[in-house]
């Protein structure tokens, strides 16, 4: 089940997609970490607009912190070593009001020039991801208001109890009948507006086949893995 996701939900989701999408890339230069930490410890790494400190903490070991920045991404490599072995991880930030976080740890030196070689890149495909969701949030936010709308103004004067459910395609709409029973009907957003004018006459029908079944009746999804016994007759 699909219920509605946060802006900051999207944007953590587009941070660890393009983390992944670094970490499992088949474009190998088959660089170690060792091989990192030697440019940091001589002549450097030869890529514009990083800025690297170098921290010693309390014990003798060196601690390297390397940034890269393109608004309002900021990428953050940590060098350290533990215990004789050297270790990376991999931070990315969207700086804002809130700061979204995403970290890795990795063992080999690769995924990092992946980073560092493609982060330029990064700053036009956030914007574009955003530009997208912001675009669908705002159509999502009028169809969702448009059905509130639509339902009030049909079942305030009607004898029905209900409420709704917001999710990322569809308002659920929850219609309470006799005996403990609810109906269940998906309103889409996109089609809300052929759909909502047989709202009431959708409900009336359900509600009195319900009322006058002679069993005990469900409807279901049809599951792909039944075997069905095809009868030989016409349907009406």
């Amino acid at each position: 089940m699909y219920r509605m996701t946060s802006l900051r939900d999207k944007q953590y989701d587009f941070l660890v997609k393009y983390g992944y999408g670094l970490l499992y890339s088949q474009d190998t230069h088959k660089i170690t970490v060792d091989a990192l930490y030697a440019l940091i410890n001589g002549p450097g790494i030869p890529i514009e607009g990083l800025t690297i400190v170098e921290e010693t903490p309390q014990r003798s070991d060196k601690r390297y912190r390397i940034t890269k920045n393109i608004s309002p991404i900021e990428c953050v490599l940590e060098f350290s070593t533990v215990q004789g072995k050297k270790r990376l991880s991999i931070v990315l930030n969207i700086q804002g009001q809130d700061t979204i976080t995403c970290q890795w740890s990795v063992d080999n030196g690769e995924c990092v020039y992946r980073l560092l070689h493609s982060f330029d890149t990064i700053g036009k495909k956030y914007r574009d991801f955003i530009a997208r969701a912001e675009k669908r949030e705002k159509i999502s936010t009028l169809a969702r208001d448009s059905i509130k709308t639509w339902i009030t103004a049909i079942l305030q004067d009607s004898p029905y109890s209900y409420c709704t459910e917001e999710m990322v395609t569809k308002m659920v709409l929850y219609i309470q009948l006799k005996n403990k029973r609810q109906l269940k009907i998906d309103i889409q957003y996109k089609s809300f507006q052929e759909t909502m004018p047989e709202l009431l006459q959708t409900i009336q029908q359900y509600e009195h086949m319900l009322n006058n079944e002679k069993f005990n009746v469900s409807i279901m999804q049809s599951s792909p893995h039944t075997k069905w016994i095809k009868g030989t007759g016409q349907k009406g």
